[in-house]
């Protein structure tokens, strides 16, 4: 596996810091609010948002790609086995 850091990699990290952050601001609780939100709770919030941002945003930037062996197919005009 390689990483190379480019301009895409440098984007999709700081998209994920920046909605992180706005995440875990917009979870804060509310100054009258009967129960409030704990930090465990917020964080885990946006670590996930952060983590969705960089699945989502290294794939609209590089795509997925599967590397399928690739094996050579039969001819149509030869035949296992007919020997001409």
């Amino acid at each position: 596996m390689n990483v190379t850091v480019d301009l895409s990699t440098v984007l999709v990290t700081c998209a994920a810091i920046v909605i992180g952050s706005v995440v875990y601001q917009w979870t804060a609780p509310a100054a009258d609010a009967p129960v409030p939100t704990p930090k465990g709770e917020r964080l885990l919030w946006a670590v996930t948002a952060a983590a969705a941002v960089i699945a989502i945003g290294s794939f609209v930037a590089s795509g997925v790609n599967s590397e399928m062996p690739v094996e050579p197919h039969p001819s149509s005009t030869s035949l296992p086995g007919d020997g001409s």
